[in-house]
């Protein structure tokens, strides 16, 4: 019997770390989405650095399939400026923001993609290591930089039903197309 009510009490003082809508770990100030608003995922960089930190986001709302809601990508200093938001208008992702599985273990094993006419913007993880944001113009490297706090430094959960995902078993997420 005490093991019981230990077993009961144990997993109801549990239940407060789970979060089922949101993250309320993440101050939404501390990225570019703004309140209601899911955090897909935002990143830092150079937060210790004396600069204002600036953050890359991907926000979204109503995103429960490719087909419904928004997603938008933002870059910029939180609260202050903005200097990038894409899409500009309010759309459904399909199309525009795809995210790659491979089952490779040396290779890019999850990536959050999209293209701004000659760019790619990819969250991308590495095996066991953590996300980066990599940018591409033209095929060449133009950002690489680590995810850093504070922010949402890896894909939630609701981006995998809100944004068309591609298994690409074994074949490196580098070599797809846009």
């Amino acid at each position: 019997m005490k093991s019981t009510i230990l077993t009961v009490v144990g997993c109801t003082l549990l239940l407060p770390t789970i979060s089922f809508g949101g993250d309320p770990y993440i101050d939404i100030h501390d990225t570019m989405c703004t309140e209601g608003e899911a955090i897909y995922i935002s990143c830092s960089f150079n937060a210790n650095e004396k600069n204002k930190i600036k953050v890359a986001s991907i926000c979204a709302k109503g995103n429960e399939s490719p087909d419904s809601g928004y997603i938008q990508y933002r870059y910029g200093i939180p609260g202050e400026k903005l200097e990038l938001q894409f899409p500009k208008s309010i759309t459904s992702p399909k199309k525009i923001f795809k995210i790659y599985k491979s089952d490779s273990i040396d290779g890019i094993t999850q990536a959050l993609r999209f293209s701004k006419e000659t760019y790619i913007y990819s969250f991308e993880k590495r095996g066991l290591s953590s996300y980066r944001l990599v940018v591409t113009e033209n095929g060449k490297e133009v950002f690489n930089k680590s995810c850093e706090e504070p922010g949402k430094i890896y894909i939630a959960d609701d981006a995998f039903d809100g944004i068309q995902t591609i298994n690409l078993g074994e074949k490196e997420i580098s070599n797809t197309d846009k």
